[in-house]
């Protein structure tokens, strides 16, 4: 009996072993088999179900319809791309892949919309998937006829009357494309690319920028247009896989370095990169406006040597600064938009000229040093609008953002000393309280020192020495001086004083009546070089 059981149990094993083996042969047999019908891209050859991951039928997937599919997953029913649904591994055959007119960087319209039940979905205006319940998607594109949504991992339209409701989405959606146009190549636009590439920028399509501008879609934030006609910048732009348009001759744009807002369709902004930073391009990049500097001049200049030693320098005078982008005025032909001085240092910077500290001018003056062929000295006169922190602040953040130079001629009873202070700016004497205008004995003086007496000036010197703390260099009030002022001048110790005459320093000039040319607000830019010439 003992015997008869153990048989038994034998068989049994056996019995369990051989079930084991065909089961796992056919678990591998089903394996190899769906396996052959695997690829990322397929085709549905009949009408199939569509399945959620515990096996309820959600929808049809049409004969004829196209899907892309996850990873491959040892099983007969296979996921879909970006979704929880599956499809039967028999039910389809292998294609190649298909470009969708919803591409992977259009994002958010800022709709969700709720299909009605048993929707229908469109692929290629062709009738791809019935949809059972009435879910909610996020359009990324709409047209006359279709809101486009991502389902299945797909992009399919869903016809305007098969949709419940429309639903404003949260979050902000980007209203601006900033469009950098490459008109000629220059030297940084390799390491503008090099940048655009590392931290994610692509170039969009003119189509894709059309649709944007009709706002039928939204562009991912990395998305940008660039535009080129130049062989260099194209060829530039291949190595670093970035597209580039060439055919862009039916938009109206024009350069004013900002970016396009949604619905422009005259005069599209747009930025030139050429010369910009890289702090300007990720301004560019984030839509903010970047000065245009236009130094584009009427005929061409014979510019001084770049090479050698300075014979001769040039000394600038500027007076007051405003800006009229903020819809600031001044009347005086003194007063200079910023607009226009910017454009004046930006040419300078262009051109490698050195702007000097008062310092390096009178060293160079008494001949202690020498110093670059390329040299200038800008000065600004009294301390009035657009100088200081005090008074609207215009000449000191543009010498700091072009890191250039310049002294102040100070009247330093009349502005605080402490609204000028830059390391970028020397702030020198203007008198403390003697410049006025007007009369002394019926007879037209032009300056109050003129008409003041030898220690009256020596007084006045002394405290704008106190409160300047620095008698290196004076400037006369309205250029003019006479032999009293001018020994005043040397007797309180300054080293140089300035005054007017439209021609450049040498050092055989006087040290204290050293010319300057004034810059007025009609001096063009043409005629700022002849003084630098």
């Amino acid at each position: 009996m003992k015997k008869k059981r153990i048989n038994i149990i034998k068989v049994i094993l056996v019995l369990v072993l051989l079930v084991g083996i065909i089961t796992g042969m056919l678990i591998l047999f089903n394996v190899q088999n769906t396996k052959k019908y695997y690829n990322e891209y397929i085709l549905i050859t009949k009408n199939s179900n569509i399945y959620d991951s515990k096996n309820n039928k959600i929808g049809t997937i049409y004969e004829g319809s196209y899907l892309e599919l996850d990873k491959y997953n040892n099983s007969k029913y296979f996921k879909i791309q970006d979704s929880d649904y599956y499809i039967n591994s028999k039910d389809i055959k292998k294609t190649k892949k298909r470009e969708s007119k919803v591409k992977d960087y259009y994002v958010s319209l800022g709709e969700n919309i709720t299909l009605k039940d048993n929707t229908k979905l469109y692929f290629e205006e062709k009738e791809s998937v019935k949809i059972n319940k009435g879910n909610v998607y996020e359009v990324i594109y709409k047209d006359d006829n279709y809101y486009y949504i991502k389902a299945l991992g797909n992009a399919y339209g869903v016809k305007i009357d098969d949709v419940e409701k429309v639903t404003p989405t949260k979050g902000v959606i980007k209203q601006y494309v900033s469009i950098l146009n490459y008109e000629k190549y220059s030297d940084n636009i390799d390491s503008q690319f090099k940048y655009l590439k590392e931290d994610g920028y692509f170039g969009i399509t003119i189509e894709d920028f059309s649709l944007w501008l009709d706002g039928k879609i939204n562009i991912n934030n990395k998305g940008i247009l660039l535009l080129s006609n130049d062989e260099k910048v194209l060829e530039k732009a291949k190595e670093y896989d970035l597209y580039i348009e060439k055919d862009y001759s039916d938009y109206s744009f024009n350069g004013n370095n900002a970016s396009c807002k949604k619905g422009t369709k005259t005069s599209i902004s747009f930025y030139k990169p050429e010369n910009m930073n890289e702090e300007d391009l990720k301004k560019a990049l984030n839509g903010e406006p970047v000065a245009y500097i236009d130094i584009s001049t009427k005929y061409n200049h014979n510019l001084r040597s770049s090479e050698g030693n300075a014979t001769s320098i040039p000394v600038l005078n500027y007076h007051f600064f405003y800006d009229s982008s903020l819809g600031e005025y001044c009347g005086e032909d003194i007063c200079l938009d910023a607009i226009k001085f910017e454009r004046e240092l930006y040419w300078l910077k262009e051109n490698n000229y050195k702007t000097l500290t008062i310092d390096e001018f009178i060293r160079w003056v008494y001949g202690e040093i020498e110093l670059p062929n390329r040299s200038v000295l800008l000065t600004i006169d009294d301390g009035a609008m657009g100088t200081g922190f005090g008074n609207g602040n215009k000449l000191i953040p543009l010498l700091e953002k072009y890191d250039m130079h310049a002294t102040l001629f100070l009247i330093a009873g009349w502005h605080q000393h402490k609204d000028y202070l830059s390391p970028n700016l020397d702030v020198e004497s203007h008198t403390y309280d003697m410049h006025t205008g007007g009369y002394c004995d019926d007879e037209p003086r032009g300056s109050q020192l003129l008409c003041s007496s030898f220690e009256e000036i020596k007084n006045d010197l002394a405290l704008s020495k106190y409160e300047l703390g620095t008698n290196n260099a004076f400037c006369y009030p309205m250029y003019v001086y006479n032999d009293k002022v001018v020994s005043a001048v040397k007797e309180m110790g300054y080293k140089v004083a300035f005054t007017g005459g439209s021609y450049s320093a040498t050092r055989n000039d006087d040290k204290y009546k050293i010319p300057r040319y004034p810059i007025y607000e009609s001096t063009s830019l043409d005629q700022f070089i002849d003084m630098l010439d």
